[in-house]
């Protein structure tokens, strides 16, 4: 057994089960199907896209307007910040329509901007720490961190508990940590590294069972589930139906999906209708992502394919909740800031709105709207970066921040603002989502990781964030 299945079996709740044997595997109750709400009752799916490193906001989701805030020192004195706009090279901010409202976005932030008039926006956060773990943790979980520990489960894993029990994988999570405290381990994510993780753990591997040997198996493992001993053993029933989910994914063969570099017809060489639809589905799924019909060179781990994953994985009904690295290699202190940081931040991005393109033109599985309908994206970092360059060349570690959400119902516009002396977090009205010195609260990602969960059904707060949601994002 390779090491990434052993760790995925483990994850699936499968570890253990050859302690006992596999004639101990428990009965097929589906209890941890019945623990998760049925995927009627709150159709929706989360993408949860993080941008590694700690951003520089000012190059894409809170900027400020060049011909106003200029390089003129008594400018920058004034306000205390800087743009640098102009040793980038790159004075075009993005004029935009956000909401209803005029608005501009960052040099940065790519072909986002045509997805503009969809955007939620909120500015202006607070995420109490200059800490990359703990801003990282704090946005995972919505809880400050012990220490550097995170505290509690990942909002992923929540939702995942409450909405996707009868996804193959419910919680998916790409070069992303992710927590698993206190929920069914069935919500816990699957974590992968690249694409190349997820074709390996979903392929059957060699040696396989001869057929007969295995509908022998198959009939002796049913007969143990009736036995009383093992119906009434949560931990023997759980394990019963992990190795059935896990027979239920190589036996669809899920692998193919996420094989992006192997020729299609030798993926889908068959004439059946089936081959015929898979065959052309994957291939609108590369030439939109990649724009090749076979990137044989593809970078499994870049933020496109894993944007590919997140599409592939939702709209083929296989996860209810997905995490990707959109972007890495942010934490720029020095000349890197200049070189680097804009044109990495700006792939994260193109990435992202590549998904969301994808997504509004994937009729959803119901004929009700799009998948872009029916699916929320959060784009986050753990913190944003200095308003001034350092004597170094670049920016350092800033405690405020802003976020992204688009598509699921979110309500489009911008919420809060960041105070143009220093870019300081400013209290922001939860229910208009203007910025209110007197009444207001300043938001911290536990509101934005309520208002997910109340956006989703969920309306009491299991997760124990202790704050409102914030109302203006949810209409």
């Amino acid at each position: 057994m390779t090491t990434k299945r052993r760790r995925f079996l483990q994850q699936a709740g499968i570890a253990g089960a050859g302690a006992v044997g596999l004639s101990a595997l428990g009965a097929s109750s589906h209890t941890m199907m019945q623990l998760a709400r049925a995927a009627g009752e709150a159709d929706h799916h989360f993408v949860f896209a993080y941008f590694s490193g700690g951003w520089d906001i000012l190059l894409s989701l809170d900027p400020r307007d060049p011909e106003v805030f200029t390089d003129e020192d008594e400018i920058i004195q004034n306000h205390r910040i800087q743009l640098g706009y102009s040793t980038l090279g790159r004075t075009d901010v993005a004029r935009v329509n956000i909401g209803g409202e005029e608005a501009i976005l960052g040099p940065y932030v790519g072909a986002l901007a045509e997805h503009a008039d969809k955007l939620a926006i909120i500015r202006g956060m607070s995420m109490e720490t200059l800490t990359h773990e703990v801003g990282r943790r704090r946005f995972i979980t919505g809880k400050p961190p012990a220490g550097l520990l995170a505290r509690g489960s990942s909002n992923a894993t929540w939702l995942a508990a409450e909405l996707g029990g009868m996804n193959h994988i419910p919680n998916l999570a790409v070069r992303v940590e992710s927590y698993n405290v206190d929920q069914a381990s069935y919500a816990s994510a699957l974590t992968v590294q690249s694409s190349e993780d997820l074709v390996q753990i979903l392929r059957a591997q060699d040696p396989r069972l001869d057929p007969a040997q295995a509908d022998l198996l198959d009939d002796f493992l049913a007969t143990e589930a009736r036995c009383g001993r093992v119906r009434h053993s949560p931990a023997l029933r759980s394990a019963r139906e992990s190795w059935e989910r896990m027979q239920g994914m190589l036996g669809q063969d899920l692998s193919k999906l996420f094989d992006y570099t192997t020729a299609l017809n030798t993926l889908y060489g068959g004439m059946t209708p089936e081959d015929t639809a898979r065959r052309d589905a994957m291939s609108a799924l590369r030439t939109h992502f990649f724009d090749a019909e076979n990137p044989v060179n593809l970078d499994r781990t870049s933020s496109m394919t894993q944007a590919a994953i997140a599409a592939t994985a939702l709209t083929r009904n296989i996860s209810r909740v997905v995490s990707i690295e959109a972007a890495r290699g942010l934490d720029t202190h020095f000349t890197d800031w200049r070189t680097d940081h804009g044109n990495r931040q700006m792939q994260g991005w193109d990435a992202i709105a590549r998904l969301v393109g994808y997504l509004e033109a994937t009729p959803y599985t119901s004929g009700d709207g799009t998948w872009l309908d029916h699916t929320t994206i959060l784009c986050f970092s753990e913190f944003m970066r200095t308003p001034m360059i350092n004597e170094r060349g670049g920016r350092d570690h800033w405690l405020t921040n802003a976020c992204m959400l688009v598509g699921g119902g979110i309500q489009p516009g911008i919420v809060g603002a960041s105070s143009d002396f220093g870019m300081s977090p400013t209290p922001t009205n939860l229910e208009t989502g203007a910025r209110d010195d007197d009444g207001g609260q300043v938001i911290l990602p536990d509101h934005v990781l309520r208002t997910l969960m109340t956006q989703a059904g969920i309306e009491d707060d299991v997760a124990d964030l202790r704050v409102p949601p914030i109302a203006r994002l949810l209409g």
